[in-house]
């Protein structure tokens, strides 16, 4: 009796969660997702120092973090170029997909940290290589949708 009481209360606390959720949402607003719309960031330049003020510290953040970048990606180069994944214990490409997914994934952060050789090269490799028909039998749809048609989409012009 006890136990059925304890389970009671909480079914009550879990519905007066979900009434507190569901009340602060209007019904219209449920269907056409105007409540959605509203609360959606603005994007701003990364250099609007109005937003983002750009210390001497963050500055050796980012150069940090381009530099680190840099080396990975000349290391994938060097060793995986091609291949899905780099495997840095030993300096060889490697993947269960054979479709390049580290240079399609790479293309819009190559882009953003202002790496336009590196973004240019990809390019070049997917136009030559990237044909569907030279994939391995067996692919992943989710990998394939948010590398590949992820990777592609971003890189959009």
């Amino acid at each position: 009796n006890k136990n059925d009481n304890n389970k009671n209360d909480n079914n009550k606390n879990d519905n007066n969660k979900n009434d507190k959720i569901n009340n602060n949402i209007p019904k219209q607003d449920i269907l056409d997702f105007k409540i959605f719309n509203s609360n959606i960031p603005e994007v701003y330049n990364i250099e609007d120092f109005s937003r983002n003020p750009i210390t001497e510290e963050n500055k050796k953040r980012r150069n940090s973090v381009l530099q680190e970048t840099i080396y990975a990606w000349s290391k994938y180069k060097e060793y995986a170029w091609g291949e899905d994944e780099l495997l840095p214990k030993s300096k060889s490409g490697g993947g269960n997909y054979g479709m390049g997914l580290t240079i399609i994934d790479s293309l819009d952060t190559l882009w953003i940290m202002g790496l336009k050789d590196e973004f240019e090269e990809c390019k070049e490799w997917i136009d030559k290589h990237f044909i569907i028909k030279n994939m391995l039998e067996s692919v992943s749809v989710f990998e394939t949708f948010i590398r590949v048609v992820g990777g592609l989409l971003s890189a959009y012009e």
